[in-house]
């Protein structure tokens, strides 16, 4: 599991997904533990995650975790996926 640590300056709306050959799943929390945000298969044909919604000004952090290759030819190497975060503030 990664875990990002997001600080938002001001009330904002935020999209975050992943993109790459890794099957991803993720939670936004603030920091008592609250979750805000979740997704896991952006569709059935995706199966990065892909979550949005408005966020108050604070610390956030994103709980990547990561379900294997998706390309099984590569299953032997390390999987590897990149992280995307869109901020717009309110």
């Amino acid at each position: 599991m990664d875990v990002i640590e997001l600080e938002l300056l001001r009330d904002s709306e935020v999209t975050i997904y992943t993109e790459g050959d890794t099957d991803t799943k993720a939670r936004v929390e603030d920091f008592l533990g609250r979750e805000y945000m979740s997704n896991d298969d952006e569709n059935e044909d995706n199966a990065n995650f892909r979550t949005s919604g408005s966020l108050l000004s604070g610390t956030y952090y994103i709980y990547i975790i990561e379900e294997g290759n998706l390309d099984e030819a590569s299953e032997d190497e390390e999987s590897k996926y990149e992280l995307k975060i869109e901020v717009e503030q309110n």
